[in-house]
């Protein structure tokens, strides 16, 4: 019974923060972390390694607005950034390949940005385009200006053991355990 409650706020619930109160486990029973928020999209937790994931609510590792991966020099070669977004200590999927292909990355906690000169060559790959402009797909080599200064912050590809979360997707309801300090006693013993 317990379970289900859990499993009907984690869906069903506008806007739920439960501030670290308990565990958050996938359909099978694995623990996935602890649980920050959940609303009608995502559930947001902490991974055992201090790592922020969102999941949807199909088990999907969120994708991050603006989450692009980018690459100093050209022709989308070399060590991996994210463009236009710093988010340390986060584990998410960003736009990878001309196919509309995403790749799951992380930050480290310690992750320092790096800001490219003016006139520094880069490259990306386009991720979202227009339906209406489908040639806007592929690998753009380009440059930084003063108009147009660019930030981008190391990512690397997700390792579960640095992360403490795999790429997913993850079997679902997730399942949502609280801390023995938030039960009531009003609770209904298993038995």
């Amino acid at each position: 019974m317990k379970s289900g409650i859990a499993t009907l706020l984690l869906i069903l619930m506008p806007a739920f923060t439960a501030d670290g109160a308990g565990k958050v486990s996938d359909a099978e029973g694995r623990v996935l972390g602890t649980l920050l928020s959940a609303d009608l999209f995502d559930t947001m937790i902490v991974t055992s390694t201090g790592f922020l994931v969102a999941i949807s609510r199909d088990g999907i590792l969120g994708q991050r607005d603006g989450a692009q991966l980018a690459y100093v020099g050209h022709d989308c070669q070399g060590g991996t950034f994210l463009r236009h977004a710093s988010y340390t200590g986060t584990v998410l999927r960003a736009g990878n390949t001309s196919s509309d292909e995403v790749t799951t990355v992380y930050v480290p906690h310690d992750a320092e940005a790096l800001r490219l000169e003016d006139g520094a060559p880069y490259s990306y790959y386009m991720f979202y385009y227009p339906p209406d402009q489908p040639g806007l797909f592929g690998c753009f080599n380009t440059t930084s200006s003063p108009d147009y200064p660019v930030t981008l912050t190391p990512a690397f590809p997700n390792d579960p053991a640095t992360t403490g979360i795999g790429n997913g997707p993850f079997p679902m309801p997730l399942v949502f355990t609280p801390d023995r300090a938030l039960l009531s006693g009003f609770e209904r013993s298993a038995h």
